[in-house]
């Protein structure tokens, strides 16, 4: 179940932006749902800093962003979530960039391949 997950989450990213906003709201919904599912395994398999979960951090980090600013636009969610979800993935982003900063990985390098 492990893999089909991160194949699927593989798939989502390289795949471009569909032109339709609720294509897109879904698109980014199920991209952080699955690495929010991946992370959870990861976490207990490599616990601390990893390769593997600075790269799902990574991963996550603009669809996240997106789909918060998307909610708010779309009057979904109040402005103090959006700022709690922007707080978060931005903090979330920093512990990627220790992990990868950790493995040698370059931050400008593609972030779209997993593992």
């Amino acid at each position: 179940m492990f893999q089909l997950k991160k194949r699927l989450l593989d798939l989502l990213l390289l795949n471009g932006e569909p032109p339709e906003e609720d294509l897109r709201l879904v698109r980014w919904s199920k991209i952080v749902s699955l690495a929010k599912d991946l992370l959870f395994v990861v976490e207990r398999l490599e616990p601390g800093l990893s390769l593997s979960r600075g790269r799902l951090l990574a991963q996550m980090h603009l669809p996240r962003l997106r789909l918060a600013a998307a909610r708010l636009q779309l009057g979904r969610a109040p402005k103090e979530e959006f700022l709690e979800e922007a707080r978060a993935a931005i903090a979330d982003m920093k512990l990627a960039y220790r992990c990868l900063e950790d493995f040698g990985e370059q931050k400008d390098e593609d972030s779209s391949a997993i593992f």
